[in-house]
C-alpha cells in the first residue's frame, strides 16, 4: 500500500470517529443493518472529508444537514438547495479525478441521497439525475475471481479444524458467512457420509437473520459433514478457552461462535499462507484488491453446481426462485425432491474427493463388460484351436508309428 493510500485510510478513520459523534448521522445509520451501516459510514466519511477540505463553510455534519421544511422563505430555501447541489456535483468531479470505479461512485452518491432524504433535504430530481450522470456507468470495473478446486485445496490446507469446517460448509451449501456464523447445531439434520447422504441445513430468519428476511433451506456434502462433525467434537473445548464468549453466552448453541468478520480474517490469512495474497490494480487510482475473497466461495458453489435454478434456490435468491423449489423450508415433500436433486449433482462440489460422473462410469462399466465378453470368446477360440492342433499332431504321430 502506497503512502498516499495509507494517509487516505488514516484520514477516513478519523472522519468516521467524528461521524459517530453526530446525532443526525447516528440516527441515519441506526435505521440500517450493521453490515450496511458500516458500508454507508465509509461512504459518508469520504464525502464529509471532502467537504472539510474543500468547503470553508463546513463545520460538522449536524450543522451541515439543515431541515429545509422549516424554511418558509422560498428564495432562501432555493439558495440552500443550490448550495447542496453544488457540493454534490463538485464531490462527483472529485471522485472522477481520483479515478474511483463507476460502481463505487454510484454507491457513494446513493448513500448521500438517502442521508439527505432522512434529514428532510428534498433536492429536485433533475439535480440528482445530473449527479448520477457523472458516475459514468454503474458497473464494477473488476470481476470476481472464482478459485479452482486445486486452489481451494491449497487454501484449506492452511486452515484449522474450525476454519476448514466453516469454509467447506460455505463451498458446498452456498451460504453467506453471516448465515454460517449464526446457524445453530439443531438447525442441521446430519446425513450419513458413509451412505453418501447430504446434510440438511435449515436457515430460520428469526434466529439467523438472512439477507432477504426469508426462511431458507440448503444442503452440504458428506465431505463438509465430516469436517463439521470433527469441529463439533472440539467445539466445547474451544469455547472454554474463549472465556469472553463463554461468559456472555453460557448457553450458546451457535455452530461457529464467532462473527463473520473473524471468518473474513481467517480466510484472508489462509489465502496469504497459500500464496494468494497477491494484490492487483483494479482501477487507475492507487487502490489494490485481494485476488480471492471470502464471498467467492458462494460464487464457487453457484458455478460448480451446474444447475442455475437449484443454485438460486439454495443461495436464497428469492427473486429468481422457480415455483418447483418454493416452500422447501416447510414442505417435506418439496424438501425431499430438492435434496434428491442436490445429491445427484453434489459430486462437483467436492474439494478433496474426486467428483463422480455416474453416466460416464456406467458407460465405462459397459465397455469393460463388453471387453470381458470379447476376451472370454477369444480364450474359447484359442483353447479350441489348441485342442485341434494337439489332436492333429497326435493323429500324425500315430499314423507314422503304424507305418
Amino acid at each position: 500500500m502506497s503512502e498516499r493510500r495509507k494517509l487516505q485510510k488514516i484520514n477516513q478513520s478519523t472522519m468516521i470517529e467524528k461521524l459517530r459523534k453526530s446525532p443526525k448521522i447516528k440516527k441515519f445509520l441506526g435505521r440500517l443493518k450493521s453490515s450496511t451501516a458500516t458500508v454507508y459510514e465509509s461512504n459518508l466519511a469520504v464525502f464529509f472529508e471532502y467537504l472539510e477540505k474543500n468547503n470553508p463553510k463546513y463545520k460538522n455534519p449536524d450543522s451541515y444537514l439543515i431541515d429545509i421544511r422549516n424554511i418558509t422563505d422560498l428564495k432562501k430555501r432555493n439558495k440552500i438547495c443550490d448550495f447542496y447541489v453544488t457540493d454534490i456535483l463538485k464531490f462527483m468531479d472529485y471522485l472522477n479525478k481520483e479515478k474511483y470505479s463507476p460502481k463505487s461512485k454510484h454507491n457513494k452518491l446513493s448513500t448521500i441521497k438517502k442521508l439527505f432524504i432522512v434529514n428532510y433535504i428534498d433536492l429536485p430530481a433533475v439535480d440528482w439525475e445530473d449527479a448520477y450522470k457523472k458516475c459514468k456507468g454503474n458497473a464494477r470495473v473488476s470481476s470476481d475471481y472464482i478459485p479452482s478446486t486445486e486452489e481451494m485445496q491449497r487454501i484449506l490446507q492452511h486452515g484449522t479444524v474450525k476454519s476448514r469446517a466453516l469454509f467447506l460448509m460455505m463451498l458446498s451449501s452456498g451460504m453467506r458467512a453471516s448465515e454460517c456464523c449464526n446457524i445453530r447445531i439443531k438447525d442441521i439434520t446430519f446425513g450419513s457420509p458413509e451412505k453418501n447422504e447430504a446434510s440438511i441445513i435449515r436457515i430460520p430468519v428469526a434466529d439467523v437473520g438472512t439477507k432477504n428476511e426469508c426462511n431458507n433451506v440448503t444442503f452440504m456434502t458428506p465431505e463438509a459433514t465430516k469436517a463439521v462433525q470433527e469441529w463439533i467434537n472440539v467445539r466445547d473445548e474451544f469455547i472454554k478457552t474463549k472465556s469472553r464468549y463463554s461468559e456472555k453466552h453460557p448457553e450458546g448453541d451457535r455452530l461457529f461462535p464467532f462473527r463473520s468478520l473473524n471468518a473474513q480474517f481467517m480466510f484472508n490469512l489462509m489465502c496469504k499462507k497459500a500464496g494468494f495474497n497477491t494484490k492487483k490494480t483494479t482501477t487507475g487510482r492507487d487502490f489494490h484488491k485481494q485476488t480471492i475473497h471470502m464471498h467467492c466461495l458462494r460464487k464457487y458453489f453457484a458455478s460448480h453446481l451446474n444447475d442455475d435454478n437449484l443454485s438460486e434456490a439454495l443461495m436464497n435468491h428469492s427473486a429468481n426462485l422457480i415455483s418447483t423449489y418454493k416452500n422447501a423450508y416447510s414442505d417435506n415433500h418439496v424438501l425431499e425432491n430438492l435434496k434428491n436433486t442436490y445429491e445427484s449433482k453434489m459430486q462437483t462440489l467436492f474439494i478433496y474427493e474426486l467428483p463422480v460422473n455416474e453416466p460416464e462410469i456406467k458407460k465405462q462399466s459397459d465397455e469393460i463388460e463388453k471387453l470381458r465378453e470379447q476376451l472370454k470368446n477369444h480364450q474359447q477360440n484359442i483353447e479350441s484351436l489348441v485342442q485341434n492342433k494337439v489332436q492333429e499332431i497326435v493323429n500324425q504321430v500315430l499314423n507314422n508309428y503304424t507305418k
